[in-house]
């Protein structure tokens, strides 16, 4: 069965991929942001040490469980820890999603925090985190 698109099946060589070292740049977030590129890859955004790291935690941990979406269908994504559907759930599980607890946690929210202040110093509106209430949600 053939699936109708809105819009023409964008092909890998129409739109670059952006190939960067070590940072994000103003000029990249603006092509990206004015569709004259479809992604920004930044080769060596966390060292080695980092990467193997997040390798290891990802590798060994079981806080992983399936990500149930439409009111509780399961998918094929697995999760780990609680996302922000969940955490509405209860105050507990709203505590949970908004702090980062243990090394796990730490290691993975790290590379979304860099990210995160890349941007901030890259674009001029700057990257900042949504809020619920007096809340700051975290990165990632």
């Amino acid at each position: 069965q053939k699936l109708l698109h809105w819009q023409p099946r964008v092909q890998p060589h129409d739109i670059p991929v952006l190939v960067l070292e070590g940072k994000v740049t103003p000029e990249a977030l603006s092509k990206l942001f004015s569709h004259q590129a479809c992604a920004v890859h930044v080769r060596a955004f966390l060292d080695q040490q980092e990467c193997e790291q997040i390798r290891e935690v990802l590798a060994t941990s079981s806080k992983f469980s399936n990500w149930r979406i439409n009111r509780g269908t399961s998918s094929d994504v697995e999760k780990l820890g609680i996302v922000a559907t969940e955490s509405l759930k209860s105050f507990e599980a709203f505590r949970q999603y908004l702090n980062a607890s243990g090394e796990r946690d730490v290691i993975l929210a790290a590379p979304f925090e860099q990210l995160r202040l890349a941007l901030q110093c890259s674009h001029a509106q700057g990257c900042i985190h949504p809020r619920l209430g007096r809340w700051q949600l975290p990165s990632g």
